[in-house]
């Protein structure tokens, strides 16, 4: 007769997380119970990051055409600092779809940045 302790064919606990109590792994689109799409789990660095990022970002995507007309460098410095954060934040919580799409609109940004500063020209000096 073997005692709880001698490694029986019997587990009282699971030895994987996903795993049921009778040794089968659960099915269906609700059996993942890590957090990894959870919306409200997940790292909070990358919560504060998109809280951050996203308000500062639209902030200045309704003022954009004057940004890059007018050359206002802080204010694009902050548009791509934002965008920076909320592709982070995204890759911090492991979504990479997100993080792609947000990375190619930082790399947007700056071409257009780039161009439309090709086609202004370099200000003007005014006379004395």
């Amino acid at each position: 007769m073997a005692d709880a302790g001698s490694g029986g064919t019997e587990r009282a606990v699971p030895a994987d997380k996903h795993e049921q109590s009778d040794g089968r792994l659960p099915h269906g689109p609700l059996a993942r119970d890590d957090g990894a799409h959870d919306p409200c789990s997940g790292n909070v660095t990358a919560s504060v990051l998109l809280v951050i990022g996203y308000p500062l970002a639209l902030g200045v995507l309704t003022r954009l055409r004057p940004v890059l007309a007018e050359r206002r460098v802080w204010w694009f410095v902050a548009l791509e600092a934002a965008t920076a954060s909320i592709t982070a934040g995204w890759l911090l919580h492991g979504r990479h779809l997100p993080a792609a799409l947000n990375g190619t609109a930082l790399a947007g940004f700056a071409i257009a940045w780039l161009v439309t500063g090709q086609r202004v020209g370099p200000p003007a000096r005014k006379a004395c």
